[in-house]
């Protein structure tokens, strides 16, 4: 009897153990689920955290290039203010030039419209001035070839400044002074100063003309406009058919 109770009582311990060691590895495998779930809930959170700081990045990102961008706006609006400023004051210093720029002579060197002492044949009498092509040159009475080598030549048949009426000028166009005489434009101004008084004429026009068109450059006694001509194209030494011609009205 007590054999068979002893043998119960070791199967009942073993069942028990047996219990145990289940029960163990349940709650073995449950932790490890929960740990698995937490490590997995853990990985969203980090995924969620990251993926918040790179649209936190883009964002920013995005809302410094706006700010740039605004930056560039405000800078060339500024650059075009400043610039529209500059040219507004450009204009406003050439029509402050304009209206203090006066022809100013002698009236007493001039006998019924006409010069009392014409300067002789060849002789330097004047000095053309354009400041804007940076010309200084001086003025010669008459226009030949040999003349023309020294400098600006006045064409003998046209009349003189101050005597209103048409004052034709020329001079090669491979010498240095009407190189640049292309880049004037309406509204630049060109200074002719004598002895007898400074004379300032007011651009108008620029014509390309040939050589036998003479009605291009007419010669008139109603108002006082100063024609200077060259070659054209401007080609060294090379001869052309062409002239490139500038009016402009005394003012």
């Amino acid at each position: 009897m007590r054999e068979k109770n002893s043998k119960f009582s070791v199967i009942i311990a073993i069942i028990f153990l047996i219990v145990i060691i289940i029960m163990g590895i349940v709650k073995a495998r449950n932790e490890f689920k929960n740990r698995e779930i937490q490590a997995n809930e853990t990985m969203e959170v980090v995924e969620q955290n990251e993926s918040a700081e790179k649209n936190t990045i883009q964002e920013t990102k995005e809302e410094n290039k706006i700010i740039e961008n605004k930056s560039k706006i405000i800078e060339n609006t500024n650059k075009v203010e400043q610039k529209e400023e500059k040219t507004t004051n450009n204009e406003k210093q050439e029509v402050e030039k304009k209206v203090t720029v006066k022809s100013t002579f002698d009236e007493s060197a001039f006998v019924e419209g006409h010069l009392e002492h014409y300067p002789n044949f060849a002789e330097q009498y004047a000095t053309l001035k354009i400041k804007k092509i940076g010309i200084n040159a001086p003025i010669y009475f008459g226009a030949t070839d040999e003349i023309i080598q020294k400098g600006v030549g006045h064409d003998s048949g046209s009349y003189f400044a101050g005597e209103n009426g048409t004052i034709i000028m020329c001079e090669h166009d491979y010498l240095n002074n009407f190189k640049r005489l292309g880049e004037l434009k309406n509204g630049d101004i060109i200074e002719i100063k004598t002895d007898y008084g400074d004379f300032y004429y007011e651009v108008y026009d620029e014509q390309v003309v040939l050589e036998t068109e003479t009605d291009k450059l007419p010669i008139q006694k109603d108002e006082e406009i100063l024609m200077l001509y060259t070659c054209y194209p401007v080609k060294d030494m090379e001869k052309t058919p062409y002239r490139y011609v500038v009016y402009a009205k005394k003012i």
